[in-house]
């Protein structure tokens, strides 16, 4: 089998959704990649699958169909997010001036195959294409930077503080991590002397808005920011934290995302609070620390500071649950099923 594939190099999505899953699949010799001969025509010639998320990166959907019309090659679109956004969502303003919810039905429709993330989303789906997969995230657990936690950080004595809870999260997520302004207020009411952590900084103004809410307008003692790292390095961030935190507003839109955040914690061997809605209602871990309201986070996170031993073992389970149920290497053989169900 041979596939091509279309994969935006600074999308966070491209990268878990086509290119860690495309390179073990590659690596295992389960398919095989097409040698570009200097145009897309001679490349599609070649090629038996076009794989994408959503939209067609660098392309029309015309073109694509076009090209398949001429070159019998199948399609298969992935999807990892609801198409409608919540109001108020940073993208919502752009997603309208491009009409991006329709553009994404269109190439859903015209698909041979759709791989997608949960069952919310299959279900969403499957009016507009019967043929739908799930297929979970997962992660290449103990290789790269999807190792554990460098807890060695901590004994070289450059700072790097062992109590952080720490937020891993784009711009995107500022109305989640909105939830979290009161458990700050309470905190810093009370002097917590763990330090909280901004996670993947740069210089858009979300992240004042953002560093504002986690900060307590200044009045958490211990508040730091980390400036963002490359995709094949973002996992990095988690290592100057030791518990990882995952606030998530209860709407449509985020009770359609994956439980990412659940597995980068548990490859990192960490412990992690999320909001009990959608996704980590769905995921039944045992290990998870849930927050059925905002003022929770509150309460665990002083729980945390105070249970080092409860930490650790933690840690260690929740490390082993993610890695039976969610390594991508085995997740690649549910998609080796869905592109097999069209060729």
């Amino acid at each position: 089998m041979k596939i091509v594939s279309l994969n935006n190099p600074l999308s966070g999505v491209d990268y878990h959704r086509i290119k860690i899953p495309l390179t073990y699949l590659h690596s295992r010799k389960l398919i095989e990649g097409v040698e570009s001969a200097g145009s897309l025509k001679d490349t599609f010639a070649q090629c038996d699958l076009l794989l994408y998320n959503r939209l067609p990166y660098g392309m029309t959907l015309d073109e694509v169909i076009a090209f398949r019309d001429k070159f019998g090659f199948k399609v298969c679109v992935d999807i990892d997010d609801y198409w409608n956004l919540y109001p108020g969502h940073i993208l919502e303003t752009y997603y309208k001036a491009h009409n991006i919810p329709r553009q994404v039905l269109q190439n859903i429709m015209a698909a041979d195959v759709i791989t997608t993330t949960t069952d919310r989303l299959y279900n969403l789906i499957k009016p507009f294409n019967q043929n739908v997969h799930v297929v979970p995230n997962g992660l290449p657990f103990d290789e790269g930077q999807f190792g554990p936690n460098m807890h060695s950080y901590y004994d070289q004595g450059n700072g790097i503080d062992p109590n952080g809870f720490i937020y891993c999260g784009g711009g995107s997520h500022e109305q989640d991590v909105n939830i979290l302004r009161s458990s700050m207020r309470k905190l810093a009411d009370e002097k917590f002397t763990g330090k909280i952590i901004l996670a993947g900084v740069t210089d858009a103004p979300v992240y004042t808005k953002m560093s504002n809410v986690l900060s307590a307008n200044g009045r958490i003692l211990n508040f730091e920011k980390i400036q963002h790292e490359s995709l094949d390095n973002y996992m990095s961030l988690y290592d100057w934290g030791e518990v990882a935190i995952a606030p998530l507003v209860d709407n449509v839109f985020n009770s359609c995302k994956s439980n990412l955040k659940i597995l980068e914690a548990g490859a990192k061997h960490m412990p992690i609070i999320v909001s009990n809605t959608g996704p980590y209602k769905d995921d039944h871990c045992p290990f998870v620390m849930r927050a059925n309201k905002p003022m929770d986070f509150c309460r665990y996170m002083k729980y945390c500071q105070d249970n080092k031993s409860f930490l650790a073992d933690n840690a260690e389970s929740l490390a082993e649950y993610v890695r039976y149920n969610y390594d991508v290497r085995n997740m690649n053989y549910l998609r080796l099923e869905a592109y097999n169900s069209v060729l």
